[in-house]
Order: structure tokens, then C-alpha cells, then sequence
């Protein structure tokens, strides 16, 4: 990680408004036989797809379906969501965390906040980083965060649980401001 903690916040937001495919020529891809159970056919050919984002070293893999090109699309949503949570781990470590300068610093090809969004859709980390953001801004207060998105507090809650890796960033986010966990 950079020593000037806004430089690699601005640099992994420049990377998550790209586009998928432009962000996927960012990557290393190494196709792999997975392991594990799942009936005829499963390990016989090189499906399972692995990338890893040079630039941060993050890497995810997608190797529950049969296909190489979903599989690619999984990893690819996966390392995206990484580096979401990654964007939202700098914002809570910062001792400024204005939702105005936030917004200011995100590029002008950013998509809107949208709370029903399958989280297999492109935009899914995007909306992920802005939720955890204002919740790392309302130092961890549901209501104040909601307000910033302009969605009700049980829309957000709802958003949280959409995702298993970003309810534990909001559940870690919570505790770090002495709020009790999300359930």
C-alpha cells in the first residue's frame, strides 16, 4: 500500500469506475482445474479461472461453474468487491471522513447509489464502497448513513446483508465506533 493513504484511495476508485472489461485488462488470468465435488465433468478441463490485480496484489478466483467465461465474470465481480473493501478500509481509516470531500474525490464516471442491486451485477462494488463509506462517515450509525444514500434505514440494512463480505466490513466498521453488531 502507498505511504499517502489518499493517493491509494484515489487510485482504487479510478479503478473501480472503470468498466469490467477495461478493469480486467488490468489483471493477470490463470485458468486451473478445480478441486472438489460436483459431479461428471467437474475437473476435467481448465474452467476455474484465477486473477490477480497486480497493481495491489489482490487476487480471487471463480471456479463453481462449468463455463470459463462465468467463471472469469465470478472471479472478476469477486476481485472488484476486494477492492471495494479494500477503498472502504482506507475511508475508515481516515480522520477526515466528510461525505462531501468523499464525493468530491470520486471520479465523474462513478454510477449512482442504487440499494436494489443484485450483488452479481456489475455496479455491486461500487454501491458497496459508497455504503460502507458513509457508514465509516456516520461513524458507524445506520440512520445518518441511510440519510447520505437517501434510502431508508432498513433499505441499508437490507443492502448490508446482500453480501457476506460487506456485512462483516459494516459489522467491523460498527465495532470500531463501539455500536453493536448488525445481526
Amino acid at each position: 500500500m502507498s505511504a499517502d493513504p489518499t493517493a491509494a484511495l484515489r487510485r482504487r476508485l479510478d479503478w473501480l469506475a472503470l468498466p469490467p472489461e477495461s478493469f480486467l485488462k488490468l489483471c493477470e488470468r490463470t485458468n486451473f482445474q478445480a478441486s472438489g465435488p460436483g459431479g461428471q465433468k467437474r475437473n476435467r478441463v481448465l474452467s476455474a479461472v484465477r486473477l490477480e490485480h497486480p497493481p495491489t496484489g489482490l487476487r480471487a478466483e471463480g471456479k463453481s461453474r462449468r463455463e470459463v467465461a462465468l467463471n472469469q465474470s465470478d472471479a472478476l465481480q469477486k476481485l472488484r468487491l476486494q477492492l471495494a473493501l479494500e477503498a472502504a478500509a482506507l475511508i475508515a481509516n481516515q480522520a477526515e471522513r466528510d461525505p462531501a470531500i468523499l464525493r468530491a474525490q470520486l471520479p465523474d464516471t462513478w454510477p449512482v447509489f442504487r440499494a436494489k442491486i443484485n450483488p452479481d451485477h456489475p455496479e455491486f462494488p461500487n454501491a458497496a464502497f459508497l455504503a460502507l463509506a458513509g457508514l465509516a462517515a456516520a461513524e458507524g450509525d445506520l440512520a445518518p448513513a441511510a440519510q447520505q444514500l437517501g434510502i431508508s434505514t432498513s433499505a441499508f440494512v437490507r443492502f448490508l446483508k446482500l453480501s457476506g463480505p460487506v456485512l462483516q466490513r459494516a459489522r467491523d466498521l460498527r465495532g470500531r465506533f463501539q455500536r453493536p453488531p448488525l445481526l
